[in-house]
């Protein structure tokens, strides 16, 4: 066994990494060994060969089939992806059983079945003669739908398909498809199977009950032949570590065992002649599954799994929540034959009315090898912490389909495309799904529902999504991902043709490829700025986020303008009632009077705001400022996206965005104070002995702020110099609109701005407030101050 752990390890090495082994000096070692100890062992010595020709090989490591084996983990148990006819007769989990051990809580396995004996050809509790050679169901374990799989295999011309390998007494070696592999070797133990020791009474044909002694029957399905029985116990152990099962189905099963793509439709009318169709192919393996509650209305995207109940309990012919292998077709009849899982004597001839009435799903169960000449694997993986971060598509990962063919004359190319999800230890429910990108979607407006409301082709539930489309020559299709976890996916591509490309965009993201720019993506991160994105219902206006938007800055062929859509999305928050909110202005508007225009209303969603039509010149700066509805609201993660409606990437415009601070007049120092009473002043005091450059901006707080309601305001704003107790400025302020802009109200009002105010050295100005009057409460504004150089502030 020595020689077998150095043999795992250097392996694990090779493909996983390990920065403390020295492969190759462990080789040459290992070698060494092999001559000296292992030298008359012709298995040693054939594996042997096998290794130093992997290892001395490492510049021609796959990538992909390194991905395959750092994806070989699942419940502490490590399933390298080996082909049985080239593995090694070890054990790979040599610190952890591979047989299933009852524990305490299976009291009622216990009481039944207190012995453990090896796995025997046979065992149940009730064989009748008509089905003597027959599969069927333990009444115990809840594997329905593995049992079907087992059942349908041995009714088709695929039987043959399962390759199980016998290591050593009770020990069996054979291949699962998961985790994007479809070799995963798997190890069983069959040594230690749950047995009862009680005679039991069968019923023979005649009617005439006999009592045959025997001395056991074991907790394991019924088969004259071990290999299924074999399968049976590695699928529990592998997957479930238990006899209780649950979430399964046929569709997923069948693909576990043969690789066979699984596809899941509903039992409406029309997919009867459908089944009839595929079943008759001989190119799948087909069966029906019932829903909890047999004849309850159809519901999409749930799996079934088996169920131990008590048939006598259920208004219906057929067992809830359990998994009926399709057996013949009877095109002339109109039926379609189903069998009992639990009873081979149990056979049912399906109508159309039954098929719709009875059951839930239809699953097919594709044997790809006779419908595909080729198969082609990207393995990505999906972090719902990058990605889902914003609902929207155009956040997430973006693959590309093409048909490299340039053939004129090439007819249309079938691909099918399988989305695997990797196994995961959670029992959650998941749903991830892949979706092609219509021409819809690149319009900002018509693409902005919610992911969850977008339907998706195929069950995305089961972590098995079956995709079907066509391309023609030279054609590219796009498709978005969406999980609601992190975790690792393998996509499958299948067609007949070499031409069939599938990669991943460059920079995941369709706003980040080509075509360049159509939809152009900005993302913020707000977590550590001095201001954030808040109630902006006009008194708070200068604590919003500012972008500055440039278009074509570099753009020789002269002044252009372009209708531009803008949408803002904020990180999805639990308040579902928070909606962000925006505007555009001129970036030398430094009071924000005139916002840009635009000849459509904003659409406001969740978590969203869209606005078509902005007029933008090329070669000129604006302002993009983003608030929100609600006061309550702070979100640190922004995503801005700019569209321009020409949708050529050779006349589309390319835009700028960067963020930037306006509110001070981009001054380096910054002080904010407030003037809450009439006659109040502020002084500013210049401490250097050199002119000073001051930006003043008077927020007029008009809105509600609290319990405190400042309404309907009016005053004049002086600003005095010292010296000569001049009056500098004097802007008069009615009803929340100053004069200067009286013809522009509105929420994103940016108060009165002062521009380069000189105040000289070691002197000060004030700001005054006169003539306040108010119909409710008291005047209240903010000044916020930029400067040159410091300064000095204090009410008075």
């Amino acid at each position: 066994m020595e020689y077998w752990e150095s043999y795992k390890h250097l392996l694990k090495a090779h493909y996983i990494g390990d920065q403390f082994t020295d492969i190759p000096n462990a080789l040459s070692e290992l070698n060494r060994k092999v001559l000296s100890t292992y030298k008359d062992d012709a298995t040693v010595i054939k594996f042997s060969l096998q290794l130093n020709k992997i290892l001395k090989n490492r510049q021609q490591n796959n990538a992909a089939e390194k991905v395959m084996w750092m994806t070989s983990s699942f419940k502490d148990h490590f399933y390298p992806p080996i082909s049985i006819d080239e593995a090694a007769p070890i054990f790979w989990n040599s610190n952890h059983k591979s047989y299933i051990e009852l524990k305490k809580e299976d009291s009622l396995y216990l009481e039944k079945y207190p012995l453990k004996t090896p796995l025997c050809d046979r065992s149940t509790d009730s064989i009748t003669t008509e089905s003597d050679h027959a599969i069927e169901q333990c009444e115990d374990i809840t594997d329905c739908s593995t049992v079907a799989t087992l059942i349908a295999l041995d009714n088709s011309h695929f039987k043959n398909i399962l390759a199980v390998r016998y290591l050593s007494s009770n020990i069996y070696q054979l291949n699962f498809c998961f985790n994007g592999s479809a070799t995963r070797l798997v190890t069983v133990d069959t040594s230690y199977i749950p047995t009862s020791n009680k005679k039991r009474a069968l019923l023979l044909s005649g009617g005439t009950e006999h009592i045959i002694e025997k001395s056991h029957s074991q907790l394991s399905m019924k088969s004259p032949n071990i290999i299924y029985k074999v399968v049976e116990l590695a699928y529990l152990t592998t997957f479930f570590g238990s006899y209780v099962t649950t979430g399964s189905n046929f569709a997923i099963d069948t693909f576990r065992i043969t690789g066979f793509l699984p596809e899941i439709m509903s039992t409406e009318p029309s997919n009867f002649l459908k089944c009839i169709k595929y079943s008759r192919t001989g190119l799948a393996l087909t069966a029906l599954g019932t829903d909890i509650l047999v004849d309850a209305p159809f519901e999409m995207n749930s799996s079934s799994s088996a169920m131990n109940v008590d048939k006598n309990d259920v208004n219906s012919r057929f067992v809830p929540n359990h998994d009926y292998p399709i057996m013949n077709i009877d095109e002339s009849g109109g039926t379609l034959t189903v069998r009992d899982p639990l009873d081979a004597s149990n056979t049912y001839a399906v109508n159309s009315t039954e098929f719709t009435n009875s059951f839930k799903q239809l699953y097919v169960s594709w044997n790809h090898s006779k419908l595909f000449k080729f198969e082609k694997k990207l393995n990505c993986y999906y972090n719902t912490e990058k990605f889902n971060k914003f609902d929207l598509i155009w956040s997430k990962p973006i693959f590309n389909l093409t048909n490299c063919s340039s053939s004129a004359t090439s007819e249309l190319e079938n691909v099918w495309i399988l989305l695997e999800s990797h196994l995961s230890e959670s029992s959650e429910k998941r749903y991830a799904f892949l979706e092609e990108i219509s021409s819809v979607d690149f319009n900002l407006e018509l693409s902005s529902n919610s992911i969850r409301s977008r339907a998706s082709q195929g069950a995305s539930d089961i972590g098995l999504q079956l995709l079907k489309v066509q391309l023609n020559s030279n054609e590219m299709k796009r498709f978005y991902c969406h999980s609601t976890d992190s975790n690792a996916f393998t996509i499958h591509i299948y067609s007949n043709s070499e031409s069939i490309q599938i990669k991943k965009e460059i920079g995941c993201s369709i706003l980040e490829t080509n075509p360049p720019n159509l939809i152009n993506k900005f993302e913020f991160d707000l977590s550590n700025s001095v201001d954030s994105i808040r109630d902006m219902m006009g008194n708070k206006f200068s604590r919003a986020a500012k972008f500055e938007i440039s278009i074509n800055p570099e753009f020789e062929g002269g002044e252009k303008e372009y209708l531009v859509n803008i949408g803002v999305i904020t990180e999805k928050i639990q308040n579902r009632n928070i909606y962000p909110i925006f505007q555009v202005y001129h970036l030398y508007d430094k009071a924000f009077r005139n916002p840009v225009n635009t000849f459509t209303n904003p659409n406001i969603f969740p978590s969203k705001c869209f606005k078509s039509n902005f007029q933008l010149q090329s070669n000129e700066k604006y302002l993009l400022a983003v608030s929100t509805t609600n006061s309550d609201a702070d979100f640190e993660k922004l995503l801005i996206l700019l569209q321009s409606q020409i949708l050529s990437t050779e006349q589309a415009p390319a835009f700028q965005l960067k963020r930037v601070y306006p509110d001070y007049g981009n001054l380096p120092y910054q002080m904010q104070s407030e003037l809450m009473e009439t006659n109040s002043y502020l002084e500013i005091l210049n401490t250097s002995e050199l002119t000073n450059e001051c930006f003043l901006r008077v927020i007029i707080n008009h809105g509600q702020d609290g319990a405190k309601v400042y309404n309907r305001s009016s005053f004049i704003i002086d600003i005095i110099e010292q010296e000569t107790d001049a009056i500098l400025y004097s802007v008069p302020y009615v009803d929340g609109v100053d004069a200067i802009a009286k013809d522009h109200a509105g929420i994103f009002d940016g108060g009165i701005v002062f521009e380069n105010v000189q105040i000289p050295g070691n002197s000060f100005i004030t700001v005054r407030l006169r003539n306040a009057k108010t119909v409710n409460g008291r005047t209240y504004v903010t000044v916020l101050i930029g400067s040159r150089r410091k300064v000095r502030v204090s009410v008075k």
